[in-house]
């Protein structure tokens, strides 16, 4: 637990060893920059998340539910309490010593923690002393069981000039009500007593919301503790109902609705779930299903009854088929688009970049992988998509220089001896292209920080570039991070976190891989690093080079037209989850004198009919 004054406060949230402490009391495994996620609702195995700094704050975040925080998210996590009530804590309270975070949980005695709980006022006999004798008290709300009895009590009080104040009181053993939580869960939904005959349900965050709506007739629910404390609630009496669920209009309350929602699918028999959007009311930013009805231009309460009636027919169905028809309508209007690669043979029967997928581009050292994914983002940036690279191998300044001999299509611009021999045409082939470079060169990136490149630094750079809109990001090449002593978590580790940016995002990813020490077959199993690289991935492309340039049997791509082709590569598409591709061969021809690969057409099996 923190207890700090509040100028304490920076200082924690810029201390790792802190954060690093509550994850490990929130019963999260923390193995060196990753570690599992620490949300209860979010079963994880795998260390889907991530411990990064940002801006001086450690914080934490999971790539595959998307909860994030510092560490006074995970000590409200950790003590069942929302974040507000445990950063007013640690606000101005010289009084409470100040306690140092370390690996091993903080505990205190029972008795410190009962005389902390009792707060102003010890107990209180009944809900009118309540009312009257805590400071400021404006509402009183009553969790009750399903038997009628009072589980915990809410109270809000509304502090002029200070803002609210939300804490829980319990029974006490000697009679009346004290401060203090009713502990874990799971604690029954508030307004429990009023759905049992009620066919639809709304679902808000907070007692207020619920009790509004309840005054003009809605059957409506919320949870104890507000967004992010659904899992402490028993949702189980809203089994088979219709359901509707208004979040607030910000991002915690659209996370606390999708909270609902998973745990609501889960049940049996399963609801039916509409999810009420707060952008189509007009709301402005953090608003709720109140400021609705403040700003509704009615004057009786029949009138705002109907209102809300009608302004709950917006809702819309959020069901798993949901996702299906999103899909569909983005491939319809266009947003859903796969990115071809310059080679059209490769891009039409690969489809590998389509939006939220993975792509792995193999090929051992020497084989023109790095000159193959170059050309690629060369070619997708003139096209106008926005892409980011980030090469692990040599600097910027070296792969800018490849890719002006790919532009001019003189290879001999990567020869040092050449450059000395012919200065005035290095120096015209730069002056030309000098525009161009500076704006491909924005695309390219080096590992951020001084360190060895490692999985978490690479995840950091990934969700960045998502998050700001790149449509294309790869990694080249990804095999060159450094992993601990078990690489096959580590691999694993990564492709999660990996795939679950991308889904979330509309880019595409491609990562360039080395295979497997002594591969020959080329394919998914080939793989340098664990089996989880080509299990995640949607594509799997092998760039094989030839020892020598080879006669071989081809169908063209455009006629279908077989003839005999000279190549000295194939690309192999070893797994294309979402083409027609899979298992097919391309030949194809890379040039030494412009560095550039050339598509010819399918490899046959068989030699063509003379």
């Amino acid at each position: 637990m923190i207890r700090s004054t509040s100028t304490e406060i920076e200082s924690q949230r810029r201390d790792r060893s802190a954060l690093v402490g509550l994850l490990a009391q929130a019963g999260s495994k923390v193995r060196g920059a990753s570690c599992t996620c620490p949300s209860p609702t979010h079963e994880d195995h795998r260390a889907s998340a991530s411990i990064h700094e940002a801006g001086g704050i450690w914080r934490v975040k999971c790539h595959s539910c998307g909860w994030s925080g510092d560490v006074f998210d995970v000590q409200a996590l950790v003590e069942g309490r929302t974040l507000p009530d445990v950063l007013k804590d640690a606000r101005g309270r010289p009084e409470r010593r100040s306690w140092a975070i370390s690996d091993q949980a903080v505990t205190e005695r029972p008795e410190a923690r009962r005389k902390r709980s009792s707060g102003p006022g010890g107990r209180f006999p009944d809900l009118d002393s309540i009312r009257a004798k805590v400071p400021h008290c404006t509402e009183v709300f009553e969790y009750r069981k399903p038997d009628g009895a009072v589980h915990c009590l809410v109270v809000r009080s509304d502090h002029p000039g200070e803002g609210k104040s939300i804490r829980q009181m319990i029974h006490d053993p000697e009679g009346g009500y004290r401060w203090g939580g009713p502990g874990g869960g799971p604690h029954p939904l508030f307004g429990l007593e009023l759905i049992a005959d009620a066919d639809s349900v709304v679902v808000v965050e907070g007692e207020r919301c619920a009790t509004v709506l309840q005054r003009h007739g809605i059957a409506a629910v919320t949870s104890l503790g507000g967004a992010g404390k659904a899992h402490l609630t028993d949702w189980r009496p809203l089994a088979g109902k219709r359901i509707i669920i208004w979040p607030d209009n910000d991002a915690p309350g659209e996370r606390h609705g999708r909270d609902v929602v998973r745990i609501l699918e889960a049940l049996n028999p399963a609801p039916s779930i509409k999810w009420l959007d707060p952008g189509l009311l007009y709301l402005s930013p953090k608003d709720d299903c109140i400021d609705f009805i403040e700003n509704l231009s009615v004057e009786t309460d029949a009138q705002v009854g109907e209102a809300l009636r009608e302004t709950l027919k917006l809702a819309a169905p959020i069901g798993p088929s949901t996702g299906v028809v999103g899909i569909l309508e983005d491939a319809i209007s266009g947003r859903r688009q796969c990115i071809d690669w310059p080679w059209p043979l490769v891009g039409g029967l690969s489809k590998a970049l389509l939006p939220g997928t993975i792509t792995l581009l193999a090929a051992p050292p020497g084989a023109s992988k790095s000159f193959m994914l170059l050309e690629a983002a060369a070619s997708w940036h003139q096209a106008g998509i926005s892409i980011a690279v980030m090469e692990l191998e040599d600097g910027r300044a070296y792969h800018l220089r490849r890719a002006l001999a790919q532009r001019t299509g003189i290879a001999d611009l990567t020869d040092d001896s050449w450059c000395r021999e012919h200065p005035d045409k290095a120096r015209a082939a730069y002056r030309d292209h000098a525009a161009w470079l500076d704006s491909f060169g924005r695309c390219i990136h080096d590992y951020p920080g001084d360190s060895h490149p490692e999985y978490a630094g690479a995840l950091k750079w990934i969700t960045h570039q998502a998050e700001a809109g790149k449509r294309i990001i790869a990694v080249d090449p990804l095999t060159i991070c450094k992993t601990d002593a078990r690489p096959w978590e580590a691999d694993q580790d990564f492709m999660v976190q990996a795939k679950a940016i991308i889904e979330g995002s509309a880019a595409s990813l491609v990562l360039v891989l080395h295979p497997r020490k002594g591969a020959t077959d080329r394919g998914v199993d080939d793989l340098s690093g664990g089996a989880s690289f080509g299990r995640l991935a949607h594509t799997v492309l092998f760039l094989e080079a030839l020892p020598e340039p080879r006669s071989v049997a081809i169908r063209d791509r455009l006629s279908g037209i077989k003839s005999e082709e000279s190549i000295n590569r194939i690309i192999h598409i070893s797994k294309a989850r979402n083409g027609k591709g899979s298992g097919l061969r391309i030949g194809a021809t890379f040039s030494a004198e412009t560095l550039r690969l050339v598509e010819h057409g399918i490899v046959l099996k068989k030699e063509p009919s003379r």
